[in-house]
């Protein structure tokens, strides 16, 4: 049987696939109590601004695991209702690789009143464990065309 759990990655929440244990002897530490953990990777971000005009800030937390990755986003001090894309990209914040996913699975964020966002997506792989990711935060112009806001290296946290 299959169960989801919750586990904190920074400051943030991800949901965690727990497997039944039925054969396994004993209780295993973790989110997933009696259960066995398939192979798990988390990694985390600050989102930091990529230039001085720029202002806004996030998180970015990735439960990666099952052939899928669980992420999610929060980023604050942006101006109310600004709309930003997000991406997980190979490579670093000095050197963007390839994309993980197309701009379709990752939501649109609209900043609230108080300037923070939130948004959740999950990929249909999982992220390579050596592998170098960055997560960017893209400003969405009133035409559509997207600038760089803030970047964040993924890092593996287990």
């Amino acid at each position: 049987m299959t169960t989801l759990r919750a586990l904190r990655v920074g400051s943030l929440w991800a949901p965690i696939l727990c497997l039944s244990a039925a054969s396994v002897v004993g209780g295993i530490a973790g989110a997933c109590s009696d259960a066995v953990l398939p192979q798990l990777t988390t990694w985390q971000a600050s989102l930091q601004p990529v230039s001085p005009v720029q202002r806004v800030m996030g998180e970015v937390a990735v439960l990666s695991q099952s052939g899928r990755a669980d992420t999610s986003i929060k980023i604050s001090r942006s101006d109310p209702g600004v709309l930003y894309a997000w991406r997980i990209l190979t490579g670093s914040c000095a050197a963007q690789g390839d994309a993980v996913a197309g701009r379709a699975v990752f939501p649109e964020l609209e900043a609230g009143a108080d300037g923070v966002a939130e948004g959740r997506t999950t990929l249909s792989r999982e992220l390579d464990p050596e592998g170098s990711y960055a997560a960017w935060l893209f400003r969405i112009a009133a035409g559509g065309s997207e600038s760089a806001a803030a970047c964040g290296a993924l890092r593996r946290q287990r």
